[in-house]
C-alpha cells in the first residue's frame, strides 16, 4: 500500500481482487414488451411466415412484427378468441391461429377468416380445445383435440374424424413411411388406432413431441429426451440438473440443427457432435421459455411467460455486463498482458481482468470526492509492471505492490525507447524516469511539471512511428517530437490540425490517426486518406484505434465498431459490428485483437467474439407494401391494376423492409415509373402523392438493411386514376359538338356584324364623301370664283398687270391644291396649311388688305408627319371672314393655332369679327340668304368621324367677350386624335 498527500487530499490505493466463477455470460438481447407494441407480455408461440413476418401468440391477441413496428390483432380484428396458443402456417399460405376457446380461426391475404365468413372454420368447431397442428406430404391438414379425437382436413377442405377414441393426445408426427403417427400416455400409435411401440420411458404431457424431418420423432421423458425411430428408441440426452434445470415446455429443431430444449428455467441448447447432443449454452434463467425461433437471418427469439420475446442477434458474440460479474457498467480500455489475460478499465477506478473465461475484479479506491473516476488506457510495460491512466491519474502495479505516479488527469502512456514512460498531460507529453519522477509525483510543482513537458498542448495520445520519431495527437493537431524539438507534423492536410484521440502505426509504416469529429486519417507513401461516413465508418467520431497484424484498422466509434482494410491500389473497405450483430452497445470506447479474437469495451460492458464467426452476410430484406390509402383514409384493397375514379387522386403508400438484423435501420428507395425518372432515397415508410394526374401508375419500392445490402425482388403495386368525366369519350364528343355549334352561331353573328359594318361603313364613306364635295364646293363656289376674276379684272383695268399675274398665279395653285387633296381622306398638316395660305393671301389681296391672318404652330407637331381630314380649316377661314371681319368696322386679324395636348390635335380659328350674335342679325336682313354653309358642313363631317370611330373627334366653338360682356371674336376649336394620324416613318 503506498499513500501520499497531495492538495490535502489522502488517496488510499490498493487492489481488491475478487475472483468470480459462478458468472456466466450471455449475448445482447432485446427484450420486446407491451411498452414496445408487443400484444401481451405471456407469450406462447412465435412463427415467422413465408413473408418474412414474425407472429407472437399471446393471451391478450396476436402480434405480427416487422423489425419496425407490432401490429396487434384481437377478436375484434377477426380473431375467434383473444388466448392464442398455437401458430401454424400451411403450405396454401394460411396461418391458423388455436385459441383457448376451442375455435380456430386463420389469416389469409390481409384477412382473417373465422366461423362467422368461412365454413371450413365454421366445420371445425367441436367445442374442443386443439392442442397441436400439422401438415402431412400430401398437403393433408391434421388436428388432434382434447375431447373431440384426431381430425384430417384434405386439399379439397373435406373434414374426417380420423379418431374419435384418442383424447388428450399429446402430438403428432409423420415417420418415414408417411403414417400419421402419436401419443397416447406412454403408447406410440398410429391413425388405426394399432399400438406400434409401447414406450419404455414416462413420456411427459408437459411438452408435445417433436417430428424431425428424417421421421423419427424426439419425446421429453422422465429420464431425457428420446429419439423414437420406429421401434428403436435412444436416450440422447439424460435429464440431470447440469444438463436440464427445469422442466421442458418444448423443444425445437432450428436451421442448424441445434436442439433447444424450453423450460421452466430458461433456454437450453445442445449441438450435435457425432453421435452425441452436448449442451453449448443456456439463456434466460429463471424465466419460463415457451419456444425458440431462428429466424431467416440467423436471429433467435424466445417467447416467456410474463416477460415478453427476447431477441438475440447473434449467438457468437458474447457480452459480459454488471449483471455478468463485470466491476462496472461502462468499460473505457482494453489490454492485453503478457499470459494473455484480457485487461479492462471502468468507471469508478475499477477495472476487471478476463482470465481462462473468468472475471477478476479490483478497485484502486481513494477518499477524492471528483465524481468522474475514469480509467481510460491501460500500458503494459516490458517489465512486467501494469500501467492505469485515467481522470484521477496514473498508478503502477507491479507485483502486487501499487503506487501513484502521477495525480492529474491522464488520457494516454506509452512505453519509451529506453524503457522510459511517457504520459499525456493537460499541460503537453512529459517523460517518467529516474531523473523527472520526484517533479511529477508532486502535484504542487505544476509549474516545473509545465518546463519537462515536451510540447505545451493537451495531448491525448502517443506513438512511435518508423524512424523513431515521438508522434503526440493534441487538440490542435499532430505533432512530431523527434529527440530535440516538437514540430508540427511536415505534411499540410486541414485534417492534421483537428483534435487527434488516437494514433497507430501498421506494420506496412502507415501512420493512422483518428479525430473527434472529422474521421480518420491514414499517413501512407507520402499521401494522407481522409476517411469518413462516406467512406463507410459509422461514424466520423473515432475514440480509440488497434491496428491487426493484418495491416486492418479497428476504430472504435460511438456509433459502432469498424474493421478498415486499405488495399495497395487504395481500395478502401468497411465492415461495421453494432447491437445488430450483438454488441452489448453501440458506444464504443476501445478494441483490442488477439488472434481471431476481437474485444470491445463499450458502454455497458465488454463484447468479444470470433472474427471467423462474424463474415456471414446477412440475406436481403423483404420489401412488403402494407398500406394503400386513397384520398381522406377510404382504403381499398391492393389489387393489381385497381381504377379509382379520378376524384380519389390523392395516394398514400406505406411499406416496410423487414429485416431484423438492422433493427429498424433500412434505407428506402422508390419512384413512381410514369413521372419519377430517378430513385428517391428515404427512410421513411410511407409516400404520399396528393394530387396524382389521370392514367396507369406504377408505383416501386426496395429496401437495403444495415449492411446495404438491396432487396433481390422489389414490391411494386399498379393502379389507375380514372380520367375525368371531361377526358371521356362521350363527354368530349359532346364538346365537339357543341363547339360546332357555338361557332356555327358566332360564324353567323360575325358574318351579320361585318355585313352591317360594311354597310355602316359604305353609308359613312357616302357621306363622308358628300360632306367633303359639300366642303369642296364651299371652297371654289362660284362666288368666290366669280369674285377672283372680279379681282384679277380690276387689277388689270387700273393697269396693275404685275399684280393681276401673280394672283392670277396663286388663284390658279389654289384650285391645284384643292383639286388634288380632293382625292385623299387625310393630308399632311403642311399640305393644309400651304392651301389655307394661298387662300388667305388671295382673299386679302381681294379685300384690300383689310385684314391680317398669323399662322401660330407648336414646335412639337411634325407637320410633314401628321395628317387630319382633308379641307378642314378653309370654311371656318372663310366663316370668319365674311361674317366676322367684314361686317366689323376694326381692321381684321385671323389667327391660325395648332397645338399637341397629351394624345391629340387642336386645330384653332380666331377672329377679332363682330361675334355670332351680331351676324345672326345682319343675316336676319339682307344677308339672310347667305346662310354659313362651311361651318355646318365642318360639323357635319366632325361628326360622321366620331361616330365611325372611338377615337375622340370634337368641335367647340366660343364667343370672345372682353370685361364688359362686348363681343371681340369668335374662336373655333377641331380636336383631332393623333393615334392614327400620324405617318410612319
Amino acid at each position: 500500500m503506498n499513500s501520499i498527500i497531495s492538495k490535502g487530499i489522502f488517496i488510499l490505493i490498493w487492489i481488491l481482487f475478487v475472483s468470480l466463477f459462478t458468472y456466466s455470460h450471455n449475448p445482447y438481447f432485446k427484450n420486446y414488451t407491451v411498452e414496445d407494441g408487443l400484444a401481451g407480455d405471456i407469450v406462447y408461440r412465435v412463427l415467422q411466415d413465408r413473408d418474412g413476418y414474425i407472429w407472437f401468440a399471446t393471451e391478450t391477441g396476436v402480434s405480427r412484427y416487422d423489425g419496425n413496428r407490432f401490429v396487434n390483432y384481437t377478436a375484434e380484428n377477426g380473431l375467434s378468441a383473444n388466448e392464442v396458443l398455437k401458430i401454424f402456417e400451411d403450405s396454401k399460405g394460411r396461418i391458423w391461429f388455436l385459441t383457448y376457446s376451442g375455435r380456430p380461426s386463420y389469416f389469409l391475404d390481409g384477412k382473417f377468416f373465422n366461423i362467422h365468413n368461412d365454413t371450413l372454420v365454421k366445420n371445425l368447431c367441436f367445442g374442443s380445445l386443439f392442442t397441436t397442428m400439422m401438415e402431412d406430404k400430401a398437403g393433408n391438414l391434421w388436428l388432434a383435440s382434447n375431447s373431440a379425437g384426431i381430425i384430417k382436413v384434405d386439399n379439397n377442405n373435406m373434414i374426417t374424424h380420423v379418431n374419435r377414441n384418442y383424447r388428450g393426445t399429446n402430438g403428432l408426427w409423420e415417420d418415414k413411411k408417411g403414417a400419421i403417427m402419436t401419443t397416447h400416455g406412454n403408447s406410440i400409435m398410429d391413425m388405426a388406432g394399432k399400438i406400434t411401440e409401447k414406450s419404455a420411458y414416462q413420456i411427459t404431457e408437459s411438452s408435445l413431441p417433436f417430428g424431425l424431418s428424417d421421421g423419427s420423432v424426439l419425446m421429453a421423458t422422465d429420464k431425457g429426451i428420446v429419439n423414437y425411430d420406429r421401434s428403436e428408441e435412444t436416450l440422447i440426452i439424460e435429464n440431470s440438473q447440469d444438463l436440464i434445470k427445469g422442466q421442458i415446455t418444448n423443444m425445437v429443431i432450428d436451421t442448424d440443427s441445434n436442439l433447444w430444449l424450453c423450460t421452466d428455467n430458461g433456454a437450453v441448447i445442445f449441438e450435435k457432435q457425432g453421435m452425441n447432443w452436448n449442451k453449448t449454452a443456456e439463456y434466460l434463467n429463471g424465466k419460463i421459455v415457451t419456444s425458440v425461433l431462428q429466424d431467416n437471418e440467423a436471429n433467435y427469439w424466445f417467447t416467456t411467460l410474463g416477460h415478453g420475446v427476447f431477441f438475440i442477434p447473434s449467438r457468437n458474440v458474447i457480452s459480459y455486463t454488471v449483471d455478468e460479474g463485470l466491476a462496472d457498467k461502462t468499460a473505457y480500455s482494453l489490454a492485453q498482458d503478457s499470459k494473455g489475460n484480457i485487461w479492462m478499465g471502468m468507471d469508478n477506478q475499477k477495472f476487471s481482468v478476463f482470465k481462462d473465461n473468468q472475471l477478476t475484479n479490483g478497485r484502486i479506491r481513494s477518499k477524492d470526492p471528483l465524481v468522474r473516476k475514469r480509467i481510460t488506457n491501460i500500458m503494459m510495460h516490458s517489465d512486467g509492471s501494469i500501467w492505469l491512466a485515467g481522470d484521477r491519474g496514473v498508478f503502477r502495479i507491479n507485483e502486487g505492490d501499487t503506487a501513484v505516479i502521477y495525480s492529474g488527469a491522464c488520457k494516454f502512456i506509452l512505453e519509451g525507447k529506453d524503457n522510459n514512460v511517457w504520459i499525456s498531460t493537460v499541460f503537453g507529453a512529459v517523460s517518467f524516469d529516474k531523473a523527472n519522477e520526484a517533479i511529477i509525483k508532486n502535484d504542487s510543482r505544476r509549474i516545473e511539471l509545465k518546463k519537462l513537458c515536451v510540447n505545451t498542448n493537451r495531448t491525448h495520445a502517443m506513438c512511435y512511428d518508423a524512424n523513431n520519431n515521438l508522434l503526440l495527437g493534441t487538440n490542435e493537431g499532430l505533432q512530431l517530437f523527434n529527440g530535440d524539438t516538437v514540430l508540427w507534423y511536415p505534411y499540410e492536410h486541414p485534417l492534421l490540425k483537428e483534435r487527434i484521440t488516437s494514433i497507430q502505426l501498421s506494420n506496412d509504416g502507415a501512420i493512422w490517426f483518428g479525430t473527434s469529429g472529422m474521421g480518420i486519417g491514414v499517413l501512407r507513401d507520402d499521401s494522407l486518406i481522409h476517411l469518413t461516413t462516406r467512406d463507410g465508418l459509422s461514424s466520423n467520431i473515432c475514440n480509440s484505434l488497434y491496428i491487426d497484424d493484418d495491416n486492418n484498422a479497428w476504430a472504435a466509434t460511438n456509433k459502432g465498431l469498424n474493421k478498415i482494410n486499405i488495399s495497395l491500389t487504395y481500395t478502401i473497405e468497411v465492415k461495421k459490428f453494432t447491437r445488430s450483430d450483438g454488441l452489448a452497445s453501440n458506444s464504443i470506447n476501445a478494441v483490442h485483437k488477439h488472434g481471431d479474437t476481437v474485444w470491445a469495451a463499450t458502454a455497458k460492458g465488454l463484447s468479444y467474439f470470433a472474427e471467423s464467426n462474424m463474415n456471414q452476410r446477412k440475406p436481403p430484406p423483404k420489401i412488403k407494401v402494407t398500406k394503400f390509402t386513397v384520398s381522406d383514409n377510404e382504403k381499398f384493397i391492393i389489387n393489381a391494376d385497381h381504377t379509382y375514379p379520378h376524384s380519389f387522386n390523392n395516394i398514400s403508400i406505406e411499406y416496410t423492409g423487414i429485416s431484423y438484423y438492422s433493427q429498424g435501420d433500412i434505407q428506402y428507395k422508390y419512384k413512381l415509373v410514369d413521372a419519377d425518372t430517378s430513385w428517391n432515397y428515404t427512410r421513411s415508410t410511407i409516400v404520399e402523392y396528393p394530387s396524382l394526374p389521370y392514367g396507369e401508375h406504377q408505383f416501386i419500392v426496395n429496401a437495403a438493411n444495415y449492411d446495404g445490402v438491396w432487396s433481390n425482388e422489389p414490391a411494386q403495386i399498379s393502379f389507375t386514376i380514372d380520367k375525368p368525366f371531361w377526358s371521356q369519350w362521350w363527354f368530349l364528343l359532346l364538346e365537339v359538338i357543341g363547339m360546332g355549334l357555338f361557332m356555327s352561331i358566332v360564324i353567323y353573328y360575325i358574318i351579320v356584324r361585318v355585313n352591317m359594318r360594311e354597310q355602316r361603313r359604305i353609308s359613312f364613306r357616302m357621306k363622308l364623301a358628300e360632306a367633303e364635295q359639300q366642303a369642296l364646293r364651299a371652297q371654289i363656289n362660284p362666288h368666290f370664283i366669280f369674285n377672283s376674276l372680279n379681282t384679277i379684272q380690276r387689277f388689270i383695268i387700273k393697269n396693275e398687270k404685275e399684280t393681276a399675274y401673280v394672283y392670277l398665279e396663286k388663284f390658279g395653285s389654289l384650285i391645284r391644291k384643292i383639286l388634288k387633296n380632293s382625292r385623299e381622306e387625310l393630308i399632311p398638316i403642311q399640305e393644309e396649311l400651304e392651301t389655307l395660305e394661298l387662300y388667305l393671301e388671295l382673299e386679302k389681296k381681294r379685300f384690300e388688305e383689310e385684314f391680317d391672318y398669323v399662322f401660330t404652330i407648336d414646335p412639337q407637331i411634325e407637320t410633314n408627319n401628321i395628317k387630319i381630314p382633308t379641307m378642314l380649316l378653309q370654311p371656318l377661314v372663310e366663316n370668319s371672314i365674311k361674317h366676322g371681319i367684314m361686317p366689323s368696322k376694326t381692321r381684321g386679324e385671323i389667327v391660325v393655332n395648332i397645338t399637341k395636348a397629351e394624345e391629340v390635335i387642336i386645330c384653332s380659328v380666331q377672329d377679332n369679327g363682330i361675334g355670332r350674335a351680331k351676324a345672326a342679325k345682319l343675316n336676319e336682313g339682307k344677308f339672310k340668304r347667305h346662310k354659313s354653309l362651311g361651318l355646318n358642313i365642318t360639323q357635319e363631317r366632325i361628326e360622321l368621324l366620331r361616330s365611325n370611330s372611338q377615337d375622340d373627334y370634337n368641335m367647340k366653338i366660343t364667343d370672345l367677350k372682353n370685361d364688359r360682356g362686348e363681343s371681340t371674336g369668335t374662336l373655333v376649336e377641331i380636336i383631332i386624335p393623333l393615334s392614327i394620324h400620324t405617318i410612319d416613318k
